[in-house]
Formats: C-alpha cells, sequence, structure tokens
C-alpha cells in the first residue's frame, strides 16, 4: 500500500515517535453529570488513535466529533461500536466527543509523539 502524500510528509518529519496509552472512562454515576470533552488537537501526536471498548448500549451521547480538514464548514459525527477504532492525525485535526449523559464509555487512546 502506498502512503498518501501527507503521511510521507508526517514521517519525514520525525523518525522517532513516543506513545502514550490510555485507558479512559467516561462514568456518569462517578462524576454525577454529564461527561464530554471539548474541541481540541492533541499536541505533538503525529498520529492518534482511539478504539471503543464499550458494547453497544452501555452509554447514551458520547459521538466522536471531527471537525472538516478539507475547509468546508461542519464535521463529521460519528458512533463508535466496541472494537471500533479510529486513526487521525491528532495535531492536526480538531476532535470531540458530544456529552456522555447516561452509562459509562470507555475507550483505549494511542498517541504516536514527536518529541
Amino acid at each position: 500500500m502506498k502512503a498518501s502524500g501527507k503521511w510521507k510528509r508526517m514521517r519525514a518529519k520525525s523518525k522517532k515517535v513516543y506513545p502514550e496509552v490510555e485507558y479512559i472512562e467516561y462514568d456518569v454515576a462517578e462524576m454525577g453529570e454529564p461527561c464530554f470533552i471539548e474541541p481540541h488537537v492533541d499536541n505533538k501526536s503525529s498520529v492518534s488513535m482511539v478504539a471503543m471498548l464499550s458494547a453497544q448500549g452501555a452509554y447514551v451521547g458520547g459521538r466522536s466529533c471531527f471537525r472538516r480538514s478539507d475547509g468546508r464548514r461542519g464535521h463529521r459525527e460519528m458512533e463508535l461500536l466496541k472494537g471500533d477504532v479510529v486513526l487521525f492525525r491528532g495535531e492536526k485535526l480538531v476532535h470531540w466527543i458530544t456529552p456522555v449523559t447516561a452509562g459509562k464509555r470507555v475507550i483505549l487512546q494511542v498517541e504516536l509523539s514527536r518529541v
């Protein structure tokens, strides 16, 4: 498989990346209020990966959102199912999750960062 131009440029910037692995729970019962993440980028993360660990129906809300990268207005919003994995340019792509209003949303997040 050939790498696209953007991935090639990323590889050329740094040959070394450092992984940061996080197990993240958005638990409404524990927090006592809806849990969410505001729009942000992952500083210095060449590649970010989010893997859904929660079963469908384990929580309400918590949709993954990604701002369009082509300059047009709007964003892509998706519901990840257990086992789904999303890879994206964390340092470039603005992303967030909508409020988790009930239940517990659990993900495994990996960021490959350049230092």
